[in-house]
């Protein structure tokens, strides 16, 4: 009988065991800040039930807020596309030099932006690839007929010779490569234009397909690497210029102090 009344005692302690009620309670209501409409807990996420009254917010809200609208204030989200900016170019003659080795028959512009070490770079692609596609014409993805044309007359106005070397190339056979080599081609095109966006590109065609292509004319070969160890040389040849200069008036000063003595 003991045993019996102290089961009945437990289970009458358990039994009267009631937990507290809390705002998580389901039939528990609140006000969303936004649309001011009042809502029962399912309607708010954890995070904004446990936020103060005025800063709680229903779920439909934080939605909309989420995607970047709001319906309350009007605002709508505005589609954004990114816009390339066009390089604007100088299509004006250039200032020119002969070329060393070709005196008074090949000339480069004067102009040409330098590398930090005052030498040619490893690839010559960016005039290289231009060349060959001045050849080709416009390929599809990658230019258009009127940006190979723009880009005929920027090289031209660079390098004077250009004309006459798509001429040579062409009558070479070099449009017959044109598929293979642009099958074989990898890597980052290149600007038709060099360093200008928005006027056109051209598949990087492989190095060794490069200079095989050029080889089709070996006189065209000759003077294009020629013109561009130019280009990137201005700095160095100017200096080398300006040290033969200063010796020459070392050297006609002694003669002018005899003229003068006589």
């Amino acid at each position: 009988m003991n045993k019996i009344k102290n089961m009945n005692i437990n289970t009458a302690t358990t039994s009267t065991t009631i937990k507290p009620i809390t705002t998580d309670n389901l039939h528990a209501t609140a006000q969303c800040s936004l649309c001011l409409t009042k809502f029962g807990r399912s309607e708010f996420t954890k995070t904004q039930w446990k936020k103060p009254p005025k800063k709680k917010k229903c779920k439909a809200c934080t939605a909309k807020l989420s995607t970047g609208s709001n319906e309350r204030k009007g605002s709508t989200v505005v589609p954004t596309t990114k816009v390339t900016k066009i390089t604007n170019i100088n299509m004006n003659q250039r200032p020119q030099r002969n070329v060393p080795g070709f005196e008074g028959n090949l000339t480069c512009c004067t102009d040409w932006p330098q590398t930090k070490r005052g030498e040619p770079p490893n690839a010559q692609s960016a005039v290289f690839n231009p060349l060959l596609a001045c050849c080709f014409g416009p390929i599809e993805g990658y230019s258009t007929q009127e940006q190979i044309d723009t880009a005929f007359s920027w090289w031209s106005a660079a390098l004077p010779s250009w004309p006459r070397w798509v001429k040579t190339l062409k009558e070479a056979g070099v449009v017959n490569r044109k598929d293979k080599l642009l099958q074989r081609a990898k890597g980052r095109p290149n600007p038709l234009i060099h360093k200008a966006k928005g006027h056109g590109t051209v598949p990087h065609i492989k190095g060794r397909d490069q200079s095989a292509a050029l080889e089709l004319d070996a006189m065209v070969s000759i003077e294009v690497y020629a013109c561009v160890t130019c280009m990137y040389s201005t700095a160095a040849l100017d200096a080398m210029e300006e040290e033969e200069q200063k010796e020459m008036l070392q050297e006609s000063k002694p003669k002018l102090c005899e003229r003068e003595k006589k």
